[in-house]
């Protein structure tokens, strides 16, 4: 896929965000003629990636328009919120429905559940600091349960959207630098939420949050880390401040300690070289292959490994490097 596109989707996307952070109509017509022109777009395309990656995209104007809309007195925040989340939530099946995609495909899967959970404790200290650099007074006190069912629904149809469909939507297309492209859309679309430093800081955790999703083969961790930076600064953190809570202090230590140890993990596994396993049989690794709706280029582009090798691994010949089952596995998961 060409690289001018993606960078005019980018300007596009900036544009809409910052027309909408100053209360301009603007960005939502924006948004609006985003969400008629990218289906429009797809249908015309002759390559299944393209009509893929449109069906993601159209996830970005529904999630932004919805958080648009403005709040209502005669509507709790509770029942907005959880309703905004069930929507995309509902948006997202319907894109994997397009896009002839299972939910284990985009990362919605348990596998290696201890790392992704001390992954997820990171999330305690994303949400403290994100309220240092916002430099905001102290935020509104939520009770927890509420905290945390708005938290959880955001951070659920959120990574959804930008660690699972788009990501893997954006890898498949063809795009070298997909983590780049999505952690710079992750950034964007929070352009109205803080200054440029938040902004920056947003786009790390893009960072972040890309590599251990595609790395643990799993987006549970993600999903756990954004909803506890919600919880933390929804909740945890207002009442630390305001009560001077030790409680409350000492579980945001260990959970920063906990992902600093998930942290660890994933550099350990990606410094690690991988150890020759028994080379599964190629009916296994084709009949998961045609799962997945996955050709030989899009499976290189994913796992790193070229198409000749991903051949000899299938067909069990004689040059078939075993020490490329791993990366192989981690997409056929």
């Amino acid at each position: 896929m060409s690289r001018w596109w993606l960078w005019l989707l980018l300007g596009v996307l900036a544009a809409a965000e910052l027309l909408l952070a100053q209360g301009s109509p603007l960005g939502a017509a924006i948004y609006a003629a985003m969400l008629v022109a990218l289906p429009v777009w797809g249908a015309r395309s002759p390559r299944t990636t393209i009509r893929n990656l449109t069906a993601a995209l159209i996830l970005l104007p529904i999630i932004r328009l919805l958080g648009s809309i403005p709040t209502s007195a005669l509507v709790p925040p509770v029942v907005r919120y959880l309703s905004i989340s069930a929507i995309v939530v509902l948006a997202v099946a319907l894109a994997l429905r397009a896009m002839d995609l299972r939910w284990r495909a985009i990362g919605f899967t348990y596998d290696r559940l201890l790392p992704q959970l001390a992954f997820g404790c990171g999330g305690l200290l994303i949400g403290v600091l994100a309220h240092l650099i916002t430099g905001d007074s102290v935020p509104q006190r939520w009770d927890l349960p509420l905290a945390l069912l708005i938290g959880c629904g955001l951070a659920i149809a959120e990574e959804l959207v930008f660690h699972g469909v788009l990501q893997v939507a954006l890898a498949r297309a063809g795009t070298r630098a997909w983590w780049l492209y999505g952690a710079l859309i992750f950034a964007i679309v929070h352009i109205g939420s803080g200054s440029a430093v938040h902004v920056v800081f947003v786009f790390s955790v893009g960072l972040l949050f890309s590599a251990f999703a595609w790395w643990s083969g799993s987006i549970i961790g993600v999903i756990i880390a954004h909803a506890l930076a919600n919880v933390t600064t929804l909740a945890l953190l207002p009442r630390a401040l305001a009560a001077g809570d030790e409680l409350t202090a000492w579980t945001i230590a260990a959970g920063t300690l906990l992902w600093l140890v998930a942290v660890l993990w994933l550099l350990l596994r990606t410094m690690a070289r991988p150890q020759a396993a028994p080379l599964r049989p190629r009916s296994e690794i084709r009949e998961r292959r045609l799962e997945y709706n996955l050709g030989y280029s899009e499976l290189a582009i994913l796992s790193g490994v070229s198409m000749r090798a991903l051949v000899a691994l299938e067909h069990d010949l004689d040059e078939a490097d075993l020490r490329d089952i791993d990366r192989v596995l981690r997409v056929l998961v």
